[in-house]
């Protein structure tokens, strides 16, 4: 279990440090949503989460689901058992408690493909 964690946090950690290394921050652009009555609502799109312990999970569990669906497994069931395997870890226990939380928003954002 160990090595499959290791095996999966090592993307992790490229990917946090090639996404915030860019340089490049842009802001969000407004969208206008016209409902069936005619009237209009704009408002910006919600802001990109940035939480470390967020990105770990979503960006953790993004690569467990693509590589167990590749083998023929479910998105869902994927998901569901990189959760288990996490909740036993060692290093996921030692957590904070706000920082479990935002780890495991952070799987069920990206189980859905929303990281």
């Amino acid at each position: 279990m160990r090595r499959l964690l290791t095996t999966l946090l090592i993307p992790v950690a490229i990917l946090v440090t090639s996404c915030s290394s860019d340089g490049k921050t842009e802001a969000p652009t407004a969208t206008t949503v016209t409902s069936a009555a005619g009237s209009a609502v704009s408002a910006a799109p919600a802001a990109p989460r940035t939480e470390p312990a967020f990105l770990g999970g979503c960006s953790a569990v993004s690569v467990y689901v693509t590589q167990q669906t590749q083998t023929g497994g479910a998105p869902a069931d994927a998901a569901a058992n990189f959760l288990k395997i996490v909740e036993n870890d060692p290093s996921y226990q030692a957590m904070p408690d706000a920082d479990k939380e935002l780890f495991r928003e952070g799987i069920e954002a990206g189980a859905a493909g929303n990281c």
